[in-house]
């Protein structure tokens, strides 16, 4: 994969872009780790269910009983997500600025998601539906039926690592201005 095949323009920068190939590895992973470091630089690795790929360039995941995500990311905002396919190695790493967001459509689409995942398909897109629906089973047995989140987080995706074995060397990085 060449470095052209995942940068887009947006005016004179150009972005790291989410491939048909990436998606294809996201839509297979119900969890993704998610990693932040707080105030001091102690690293924090969480697993988060991935519910939406935005603009090829964002993805967003609802942040439900993560204090010290939240904590993290409100002292520092960067972010990596790191997501690996395991029947064949295949996976990424996704790294850039978060945003944290408690109003508006976005963050009314993740939440009704979230509500009706139990109830039948009312998904973003197709493959996030088996996502939703394990995540609320999950929150079911752990007795947290119907929790809604008090925000979700988009990751502005700025580098994208492959991590898969043998390409450990392609990274795509927003150019610095």
């Amino acid at each position: 994969m060449d470095k052209e095949s995942v940068c887009k323009r947006r005016g004179k920068k150009a972005m790291p872009k989410l491939t048909q190939q990436m998606k294809q590895v996201l839509k297979h992973q119900p969890v993704v780790l998610v990693a932040t470091r707080d105030d001091e630089g102690r690293p924090n690795v969480s697993p988060k269910s991935l519910l939406k790929v935005v603009d090829d360039d964002k993805l967003v995941f609802a942040d439900l009983f993560s204090l010290k995500t939240r904590v993290n990311l409100q002292a520092d905002p960067r972010l990596a997500v790191a997501a690996v396919d395991l029947q064949t190695y295949e996976g990424y790493q996704f790294k850039g600025q978060a945003e944290m967001v408690d109003e508006g459509p976005l963050f009314e689409e993740i939440s009704g998601l979230l509500a009706h995942g139990k109830e039948g398909p009312r998904p973003m897109e197709l493959w996030f539906e088996k996502a939703s629906r394990e995540l609320m089973a999950a929150q079911g047995r752990a007795g947290r039926n119907g929790v809604q989140p008090s925000h979700i987080i988009v990751l502005h995706i700025e580098e994208i690592w492959n991590l898969t074995p043998g390409h450990e060397g392609e990274v795509w990085r927003m150019p610095v201005t």
